[in-house]
């Protein structure tokens, strides 16, 4: 558990200069020029319902929306998810 704290930490300090940008898609619709774009990587479902939780919860308290998933990549060892706060 630790290490997916750390792991998820770890990648959202990696994914801020990303957060500003635009350049993710689902159903090729951009999300809003102002909705912050996150990162988490997971292993299994379990690892996955946190990441929902985290992005929920980070949305909610940072801009006050709902966390939207964008995309969902394989990634070696699991996988990478990405929501935007609309």
């Amino acid at each position: 558990m630790r290490s997916l704290i750390l792991a998820t930490c770890a990648v959202a300090l990696a994914a801020l200069p990303a957060a500003c940008s635009s350049g993710y898609r689902a159903d090729d619709e951009p999300p809003p020029a102002n909705a912050p774009v996150i990162k988490y990587s997971y292993i299994d479902s379990s690892d996955r319902a946190l990441a929902d939780e985290y992005a929920d919860n980070y949305c909610e308290e940072a801009y006050g929306r709902d966390a939207v998933e964008l995309d969902t990549d394989r990634e070696p060892g699991g996988y990478e998810v990405t929501y935007a706060c609309r």
